[in-house]
């Protein structure tokens, strides 16, 4: 999944389309007329990158964005939303979100081939008995293709779905959760040994965390070991979303804002929003730190994104409201995990950040999407290197401080249900758009 800005400095469209992959380089650049609605960015090869979002129309576009090209494509997808996305390989494209098959709204699981973009041929599954799939992840493993899904299902409760790709149907194996603690699925991510996924439950007041471990298969083809599948309660409120980044082996980290916000009016106090991050080797808890952000009145944690070569977690938070727009991606690495500090931040205003991704070609290089507050309509693509100062993005930064926690591992069986659907296919449209550069520089 970046700045306080000051004046634009319009290069021409020809300078940017020179420009290749550099150290140090940032830049911030418009793209006037695509989607720009609860924008998604994915990373791709060494010179193109994927954007997807939503249209004025209704429907869904990813945008294949490519260094040096003089316009970009995007595609049109007759899709009411894709609210999450995957490349595999820098080839294949997963993605979830919903899809009006004609008798309702509902779930849907999608494929196709960046081969021949933007005239790729779309695959789709609709699945009428949930109301939406909202985050994924993919990964080879058990000698097949597997996309794992969390949503919510039509009667409420939260599912987990791992869909297998045969090469002409799509095994669809997938468990609900009981709905006793008003439990809602939150984010998911493929460790080495497990799938794991994050949730909250309303405690007596506020919502609660909870991770939810389901071992891979061991034999060919099967699907994830719903039957075996323990999870954990962080005993620490939540609100939505509770985010999850696999980091290496099977340790993944966890962040999310507690819902708790302190504001004493009579003594002229900000209020305070606090922010935790969390790494965890499968059930056990190895740092958890956090944060507080004054005088801001509704921050959101919007994405988090980490670079397992050189240990760094980046979040993502917004702090925008309706008259103004603020963005901090804070640094989190080894030192902070180990001993209180500062962690310092790239801002950037005007513009709403929603999506970071990795760079990962280029070293300590993140690439982010947005849109603007007032217009939807346009989507600003950014680059950063995360140790890089003064150039297109501002710095901030925020005391870190530590925590300890209690958690408790509980087994629990889920029931799995099984079925083989046939893709079917999507109708698109396609067209170029031209690229717009703001601020770019080769700052080291």
């Amino acid at each position: 999944m970046m700045k306080k800005h000051k004046a634009f400095f319009f290069f021409c469209i020809a300078l940017l389309c020179c420009i290749g992959p550099i150290n140090g380089e940032e830049y911030i650049r418009n793209i006037s007329s695509i989607a720009g609605s609860n924008t998604i960015i994915r990373d791709v090869d060494a010179t193109r990158f994927l954007v997807c979002g939503g249209k004025a129309s209704g429907d869904c576009s990813f945008t294949l964005v490519t260094n040096g090209a003089s316009s970009h494509s995007e595609m049109t997808i007759m899709a009411d939303s894709v609210l999450d996305f995957e490349v595999y390989n820098g080839s294949d494209v997963y993605f979830c979100g919903r899809i009006n098959n004609g008798n309702g709204t509902y779930a849907m699981l999608g494929h196709f081939s960046l081969s021949g973009f933007p005239n790729s041929t779309v695959e789709y599954v609709s699945l009428p008995w949930l109301y939406s799939l909202k985050k994924m992840d993919i990964g080879w493993f058990a000698n097949k293709m597997h996309v794992v899904a969390i949503g919510d299902a039509i009667a409420g409760n939260g599912v987990l779905v791992d869909a297998i790709i045969e090469t002409t149907s799509w095994d669809i194996n997938y468990a609900f959760i009981d709905t006793v603690n008003d439990c809602r699925f939150s984010d998911v991510a493929i460790t080495d040994s497990f799938v794991v996924a994050t949730s909250t439950y309303r405690g007596n007041i506020f919502r609660s965390s909870r991770i939810w471990y389901v071992k891979k298969p061991t034999s060919s083809g099967s699907p994830i070991q719903f039957n075996t599948c323990n999870y954990i309660n962080i005993n620490e409120n939540a609100t939505e979303p509770l985010l999850i980044e696999k980091c290496e082996g099977n340790v993944f980290v966890t962040a999310t804002k507690d819902p708790m916000v302190l504001h004493f009016p009579s003594y002229s106090t900000p209020p305070s929003h606090f922010f935790y991050v969390k790494a965890y080797s499968i059930d056990q808890l190895l740092h958890s730190v956090g944060w507080d952000l004054d005088n801001f009145i509704y921050p959101k944690l919007k994405d988090i994104c980490y670079d397992p070569v050189n240990r760094i977690l980046d979040c993502l938070i917004y702090t925008g409201d309706n008259s103004s727009q603020h963005n901090v991606i804070y640094h989190l690495d080894q030192t902070l995990s180990q001993s209180p500090g500062t962690s310092h931040g790239h801002s950037y205003d005007n513009i709403i950040i929603n999506s970071l991704d990795r760079k990962a070609s280029q070293s300590k290089h993140f690439i982010a999407v947005g849109n603007s507050a007032t217009d939807t309509w346009g989507s600003y693509l950014l680059k950063y290197k995360y140790d890089v100062w003064g150039s297109c993005f501002a710095s901030e930064d925020i005391s870190v401080s530590h925590r300890t926690n209690y958690i408790s591992p509980i087994s629990k069986v889920l029931s799995r249900s099984h079925i083989l659907l046939l893709p079917l296919i999507l109708d698109i449209d396609k067209k170029d758009h031209p690229i717009e550069t703001l601020c770019h520089s080769n700052k080291q």
